[in-house]
């Protein structure tokens, strides 16, 4: 079964999330699913793709709008600390420059989908999705929109239309596609995460610790802000010292080896460890009780369903986006937020009056990888009853 899985690479979520996706689809449908983004792979100039059309100036509008916001996006993650503001002048932005050249990038999806023959389209980002309905249903197509974000921030940017199936865990996005043509929309309890998440590995956690030389009568702390880290992270590690309780912290820096670096040469009075960019951030989280960090529907949710309690940042400099899953959090009953550093002290402090070495990792209060396994079973046996040969 050949699929095509659109994402992006504006940060880390959209690729975790195809990820997710991957280990949870059936192991035919796995096998021959590609991921696909679009602003490098179809409107790049110099895509294949393109040099069978005949080349025209709104492709390299539509392609560096999409290349230069995802570069733009990334290295603003890891070097600003004011993130929010500039993304709520930036996010209108593209998204009217795209709607602007909505014939060619409609012309160029057309041709892009009768080229490659799909048995199955997935978007797993916004932007393209009322394109993608439309063209899919033309073509015969079946088409999945995977929702990361809680919620819509920017009207028709994440809910089509005209879909056959959609996946959101937040409720107002699920009420929205009940009222549009989308045949199949589906509430799950979370976010699609990568199966590791939902599951405990107490022997290797115990290895590992050992490994990292990590103490078990102290608290461990796991600092996360994403795959590209933050600068916050250094007021971070200093408003630590004051905890109440021993602890020790992992700082998890992502792609920002600056950031890596200048948290090493910190001069601590607690017990640390840096990481880069790691593929099995489900290990480290493993290790800790509380993670402190950025609202990101991968960050969070992670740590949440490794069983860890989140202290979240919540103020003006948060991506809008990223606002709505406080309240999903706290309504799970398994973190809060803070507004500044001297608001995160007082609240961990509370935390790790409740700790303690012997307590046990609770279970994750979704099981979103169990959903979605049947979803995508369901869909894969729609598409084989629709083409039986």
């Amino acid at each position: 079964m050949k699929t095509l899985l659109f994402v992006a690479d504006a940060g880390s979520g959209h690729r975790a999330t195809a990820k997710g996706l991957v280990q949870c689809a059936p192991e035919h449908m796995r096998q021959g699913i590609s991921l696909v983004n679009p602003y490098k792979e179809i409107f790049s100039p110099s895509s294949p793709h393109l040099k069978r059309r005949k080349f025209s100036l709104s492709d390299i509008v539509i392609s560096i709008t999409g290349i230069m916001g995802e570069r733009i996006y990334n290295t603003t993650l890891s070097n600003l600390k004011f993130l929010g503001p500039l993304h709520r002048i930036l996010g209108p932005l593209s998204v009217y420059i795209l709607d602007k050249n909505t014939t060619r990038i409609n012309a160029i999806f057309l041709d892009y989908l009768s080229h490659e023959k799909p048995d199955l389209v997935i978007s797993v980002i916004p932007i393209f999705n009322d394109i993608l309905g439309q063209q899919t249903s033309a073509l015969g197509i079946p088409f999945l929109v995977v929702m990361s974000d809680l919620k819509e921030i920017y009207a028709d940017t994440w809910i089509p239309h005209k879909a056959d199936y959609f996946c959101t865990f937040g409720r107002s996005a699920y009420k929205i596609s009940q009222k549009r043509d989308i045949k199949k929309p589906f509430l799950l309890s979370g976010p699609v995460l990568r199966t590791p998440f939902f599951h405990q590995h107490p022997i290797h956690s115990k290895r590992l610790a050992a490994k990292l030389k990590l103490h078990s009568d102290k608290a461990t702390i796991v600092v996360f802000f994403g795959g590209y880290g933050s600068p916050k992270m250094y007021n971070i590690a200093k408003c630590l010292e004051n905890a109440s309780r021993p602890i020790q912290v992992l700082f998890l820096c992502g792609h920002s080896s600056h950031i890596q670096r200048k948290i090493d040469k910190m001069e601590l009075s607690y017990p640390k460890l840096t990481f880069g960019f790691i593929k099995h951030v489900d290990r480290i989280m493993e290790l800790s009780s509380i993670m402190i960090g950025k609202p990101g529907p991968g960050a969070a949710l992670e740590a949440i369903a490794k069983g860890n309690d989140v202290l979240l940042e919540l103020n003006k400099t948060t991506l809008p986006q990223e606002v709505p899953n406080v309240e999903f959090v706290e309504s799970l009953g398994r973190g809060e937020h803070y507004a500044n550093h001297d608001d995160l002290l007082p609240k961990l402090n509370r935390m790790l009056e409740n700790w303690s070495p012997d307590q046990k990792r609770r279970a994750s209060p979704f099981r979103s990888d169990l959903e979605i396994k049947s979803i995508l079973k369901q869909i894969s046996q729609d598409i084989e009853q629709r083409n039986p040969d």
